[in-house]
């Protein structure tokens, strides 16, 4: 697997990157909340950077995760392809959802820059990140059952296979 530096490899940068989205987007969406319930410009709008955040984040995620995928499953044993391909393909329903978040916020940051963010724009993009919220920690979770045995439910486990799955 290629370094960056010569200290990171793709699977290492990954696992780094991807919690930045799933952790932005909630925190976005909490900030939005509070944002509408104080009437804060400020507050909305730094909801919506948190989005736009979240979408590169989520870019540079998706691209390090199909770095790692072939690396990872060459040299490391037990890794399920079945669980590597669900994750994937979740993660690229969550990276279109992130995308379209993070130019829906673009577009409103620049439509309305130097004016007032209309409430039902927020809550338009309240309900888009709510929505995503769910979307990234289904794909986090996915993520984390490719070297997370402890996640893997005990009727699955199977224990005498020590090898991560």
């Amino acid at each position: 697997m290629n370094n960056l530096f010569g200290l990171l490899n793709a699977p290492h940068i990954h696992i780094v990157i991807n919690h930045f989205p799933v952790i932005l987007v909630p925190a976005g969406l909490a900030l939005m909340v509070f944002g509408l319930y104080r009437g804060s410009e400020d507050l909305k709008k730094a909801a919506a950077w948190m989005f736009v955040a979240s979408g590169g984040f989520a870019v540079i995620a998706f691209i390090s995760g199909n770095m790692a995928a072939p690396g990872l499953m060459a040299l490391v044993p037990g890794v399920s392809v079945t669980d590597m391909m669900v994750h994937q393909q979740a993660a690229r329903f969550a990276l279109g959802g992130a995308v379209l978040l993070a130019f829906a916020c673009l577009w409103g940051l620049f439509v309305f820059r130097g004016k007032m963010l209309p409430v039902r724009i927020a809550v338009i993009l309240l309900l888009t990140a709510a929505w995503l919220s769910s979307v990234m920690g289904r794909t986090a979770y996915l993520g984390g059952k490719i070297r997370h045995t402890e996640i893997i439910p005990a009727e699955q486990a199977n224990p005498s296979d020590p090898s991560p799955r």
